[in-house]
């Protein structure tokens, strides 16, 4: 009667395992995150089978070996598309700040050629050339359009 509520529990784990090796969905959803499944996901925005590998064995000692790891690989992956958001994230912010600081440069550019009475450059020699009238005025539109372009959203 015992050997055979062993071979019982032998079929049953290794149709467990069998069932179980059907694979894990990883879905995004609408704001970004990522979630780890083990049917297909509803509503997502994209969707993608991760393989896993799997060893059937009757052993418990090798299934649990292979839970964990499928859990460290898991695991592993999910620390891998967390440090690229990160790092993503990160680059986002740091051209956020540089778009500001351009913005503030165009804004400052622009109000000094509005406010100044009379616009020059300086030559090779050290001596002013004043803009004309024309020329200034192409300045100021060059200078509109850095700030449009700089800080508009």
């Amino acid at each position: 009667m015992e050997k055979r509520r062993v071979v019982i529990a032998i079929l049953a784990g290794g149709w467990v395992t069998l069932s179980q090796a059907g694979g894990v969905y990883k879905c995004i959803d609408e704001q970004g995150r990522i979630h780890y499944a083990d049917r297909p996901c509803r509503g997502v925005v994209a969707q993608e089978t991760v393989e896993i590998k799997s060893r059937s064995s009757s052993n418990p000692l090798l299934l649990e070996n292979g839970r964990q790891a499928k859990q460290k690989e898991l695991l592993q992956t999910w620390q891998e598309e967390r440090k690229q958001k990160q790092q993503a994230e990160e680059e986002a912010r740091k051209q956020k700040e540089q778009r500001s600081r351009n913005c503030a440069a165009a804004k400052s550019r622009l109000h000094l050629i509005e406010s100044a009475r009379r616009l020059f450059k300086m030559d090779e020699n050290g001596e002013r050339h004043y803009y004309s009238d024309s020329e200034r005025t192409q300045k100021l539109q060059e200078a509109q359009k850095q700030v449009n372009k700089w800080c508009s959203p």
